[in-house]
């Protein structure tokens, strides 16, 4: 039985406390909910405060299937306040050591993404779509764009379709995107995501290593 299995719902257990941020302690704290007779699971980064009793600055959730011993990832979000201060690498750090670390290690992403640069985040830790051929070919395509010295998240879309509904949806205000018209070379493109494919963890002793690089990063 894994340690989430044994977790009380809406009683979180902390996961790691010895994580520092900008001089001040820093936790990291696990969380078992239920939404729709489902099972879901929270990090949540906070950071204690005398004052008031917690300052949160953001979180990761994910599924764990116990039939399967997979966990998808679903989701993170950082509070404005925090963002561009690798506080995302960190969860997305936790979430694949505390999974690694119970032998679940059929991780995946799941499907109804919304967010391009958090797949690219992904990439990143080894999760990799079945044919990666599919990002010259398939219209669906969204390219990473990227100018150093630079927090604004630039995409160039294939399909004008997708582009529109886009930027229509709250997620390019909430995040810092912007939507490139045409290529620009001074934004060079750095990489390619499918929000309509499925992406699992490929390689997971490369991914727990890196993991492993980011956490010690925040001691």
């Amino acid at each position: 039985m894994t340690a989430l299995q044994n977790l009380e719902f809406n009683r979180p257990k902390l996961l790691d406390d010895a994580y520092h941020f900008q001089g001040q302690p820093q936790r990291i704290y696990i969380k078992k909910t239920q939404s729709n007779d489902k099972a879901q699971y929270f990090l949540h980064l906070i950071l204690p405060q005398e004052e008031v009793q917690t300052i949160k600055q953001g979180y990761l959730y994910f599924y764990f299937h116990e039939e399967t011993q997979t966990s998808n990832f679903i989701g993170l979000y950082i509070h404005p306040e925090y963002r561009n201060q690798g506080l995302s690498s960190l969860l997305i750090s936790n979430w694949i050591k505390f999974c690694l670390d119970q032998d679940i290690t059929l991780l995946g992403v799941n499907r109804k993404q919304k967010k391009p640069f958090l797949l690219y985040a992904l990439k990143k830790y080894q999760f990799e779509i079945a044919n990666p051929m599919l990002y010259q070919t398939d219209s669906n395509t969204i390219h990473i764009c990227q100018k150093e010295k630079d927090a604004t998240k630039y995409l160039l879309f294939e399909s004008e379709k997708q582009k529109e509904l886009f930027q229509k949806g709250r997620t390019i205000h909430n995040d810092n995107y912007h939507v490139l018209d045409r290529y620009d070379e001074n934004i060079p493109v750095i990489d390619h995501v499918l929000l309509t494919k499925k992406y699992t963890l490929q390689d997971s002793n490369k991914a727990y290593q890196k993991a492993i690089g980011v956490i010690e990063k925040h001691r």
